[in-house]
């Protein structure tokens, strides 16, 4: 049987070590945010690429920048799935 261990968040190393993977999280999903800016340069009709750079903008608690980019996805994209829709609508309620 496995017990349940409580972690001590005033522990430094925990701390450290928390920083440390949520800095390489954020840094990937940066890093994806400008592989689908450089497809929409190339490619500026392709709605999805708008739509992951919105989706990953959320990840990382900027809706403001999120919300441009779902406006633009949606200019380019009429026929959103409900989906979508509502992950535009929840992001900002």
């Amino acid at each position: 049987i496995l017990k349940e261990k409580k972690i001590d968040s005033t522990d430094s190393e925990i701390q450290k070590n928390y920083l440390r993977i949520e800095t390489a999280w954020k840094n990937s999903i940066y890093d994806e945010i400008e592989i689908y800016r450089t497809k929409t340069k190339t490619n500026p009709t392709e709605a999805e690429n708008f739509l992951k750079i919105a989706d990953n903008y959320i990840l990382l608690e900027n809706y403001q920048a999120a919300e441009k980019w779902y406006d633009d996805y949606l200019k380019l994209d009429h026929n959103s799935t409900p989906e979508e829709i509502l992950r535009y609508t929840e992001a900002f309620a």
